[in-house]
């Protein structure tokens, strides 16, 4: 699960971006759910591609509003699925715009003068299902069940994660530290990242619809890698597992003659671990 980019076309006219792609589109099942009708071929229907748009409203251009383009009754159609009464700066930064993995939601924040909110919004079921405040404004992303995932931060080498339900209901917050995502986004796996952060400690989480998170692994050290080594990086595998790559720190580096780091020869390391199933 990577997070989406914006791609602004126009002033007023900003197409999501999902992954490495120009345009949402979302899984053929959702399309045929939200009324294509029933005489549309096969190959029509799998042509067809449900967009999420920003635009000005058609009654007051003054006001932006979030849009979803898709057919109904043979034709294509524009579903206004914000109906702000009255202007709101949409968020267009990376994150903040997502839609679920199973396409089933849309999600969106936007400042309201000033309280940063976020919609999540039933595509399948065409409503509005909640509006709520984060309190802090930051990286939005879905987790593989759905579940709000709020990242942001407080300082240097500070930061917070929140984990919301779809009706806006606060499950949890862990401390942030560098992060990696299951591809099945059912996971995340914190670990240093830096030499810098004064950390050895790898924690991995999986996510849970009642208590938001559930740690299921915490470990800082780890047998045959060197104490003074942290982790760099987390490789997920297949089937639960992930290797834990490890650095000695920039500043315990063996030098030449002259007094420079050959980070060719430098030893490296890995563990490879097996969570629970």
């Amino acid at each position: 699960m990577n997070r989406m980019k914006t791609h602004q076309t126009t002033k007023n006219n900003h197409w999501l971006t999902q992954l490495d792609t120009l345009k949402l589109t979302l899984p053929l099942a959702l399309a045929l759910s939200l009324a294509l009708p029933f005489g549309i071929s096969s190959a029509m229907a799998a042509q067809s591609k449900i967009d999420v748009v920003v635009k000005p409203d058609k009654n007051n251009p003054k006001i932006e509003q979030v849009y979803v383009k898709s057919y109904k009754n043979g034709r294509l159609v524009e579903q206004n699925i914000s109906q702000f009464k009255h202007p709101h700066h949409i968020t267009t930064e990376v994150g903040d715009w997502l839609v679920s993995d199973d396409g089933r939601y849309a999600m969106f924040s936007h400042y309201d003068y000033p309280p940063n909110k976020i919609v999540v919004y039933d595509l399948k079921n065409n409503r509005r299902i909640s509006e709520f405040k984060p309190e802090y404004a930051g990286d939005l992303r879905w987790t593989g069940n759905n579940l709000v995932v709020l990242t942001y931060g407080c300082g240097t080498m500070c930061g917070y994660m929140r984990i919301f339900n779809i009706k806006g209901m606060l499950l949890n917050e862990i401390w942030l530290s560098e992060t990696s995502y299951s591809p099945d986004g059912k996971y995340v796996a914190m670990y240093p990242g830096s030499s810098m952060s004064g950390s050895r400690e790898l924690r991995i989480y999986r996510f849970d619809p009642i208590k938001g998170v559930k740690q299921v692994f915490n470990r800082e050290k780890f047998a045959g890698i060197p104490e003074e080594a942290y982790i760099s990086n987390v490789k997920w595998l297949s089937n639960n597992r992930l290797t834990a790559e490890f650095e000695i720190p920039y500043y315990l580096l063996e030098t030449d003659e002259n007094g420079e780091i050959d980070e060719s020869n430098q030893p490296k390391y890995e563990k490879v671990i097996q969570l629970p199933k």
